[in-house]
């Protein structure tokens, strides 16, 4: 398996195919949340929190203006508010906002429009499975007076409840421009997950941001 992996890396990195990728990096903060469905209620209440995450791209042209790829990343998901749990003790807690960090990897179609000055329109669309790879919960108390939030990490042997694996839809519009060897991109992202976090509530991740990121075009002449 592992040699078979390596042949087949070699093969691309040698051959006209790898040539033509565009290879970029991708950095984007935004906000996260989760959907509860109608099950829960929770009016009033914001359920945001922080959402960053950090990402590869590589697509291949089939034509001038559509492009095909992957952009495995690392990024940041959760909610402010967590239905359901309890932790150990189940009369003290007064709230939990819990942070999951995933492993993603989507496949996109990537299109592309150029505009005058170096400038040029994209849009990207696509979908992919995420792994749930580590996490905290920051747990309120009902005892606690001043507001102050324990961490509670993960514990994925533990927490049978929990479901490692997402998929999830992704899209994102932005603009390009041509800056030194490749292009200098900003885009507008959002993410919608199918799969629920926990087997005991309706919990989809939810998340927008905005993207910022350098794509580099490898042609051999």
């Amino acid at each position: 398996m592992k040699y078979s992996f390596l042949f087949f890396l070699s093969l691309i990195l040698s051959s006209g195919l790898f040539a033509q990728l565009s290879l970029g990096l991708k950095v984007q903060t935004g906000e996260a949340w989760q959907n509860y469905g109608d099950e829960i209620a929770i009016d009033g209440f914001d359920q945001r929190i922080d959402h960053y995450g950090v990402s590869m791209e590589a697509f291949y042209p089939v034509s001038p203006a559509i492009s095909v790829g992957l952009a495995p990343g690392y990024l940041r998901r959760g909610a402010a508010c967590e239905p359901g749990f309890v932790g150990s003790n189940p009369f003290l807690v007064r709230d939990a906002t819990i942070y999951a960090n995933y492993l993603q990897l989507p496949l996109l179609i990537k299109a592309n429009i150029p505009l005058a000055n170096r400038f040029s329109l994209f849009g990207q669309a696509g979908a992919g499975l995420s792994y749930l790879v580590s996490g905290h919960r920051d747990v309120l108390f009902l005892s606690s007076l001043d507001g102050g939030r324990e961490r509670q990490e993960l514990d994925f042997e533990q927490e049978n409840t929990l479901n490692r694996f997402d998929f999830g839809a992704q899209a994102g519009l932005g603009f390009a421009y041509q800056l030194g060897f490749g292009s200098l991109q900003l885009s507008a992202d959002y993410y919608h997950g199918f799969l629920d976090m926990t087997e005991t509530n309706t919990s989809e991740n939810r998340s927008w941001s905005v993207g910022l990121g350098y794509s580099i075009n490898i042609n051999r002449q």
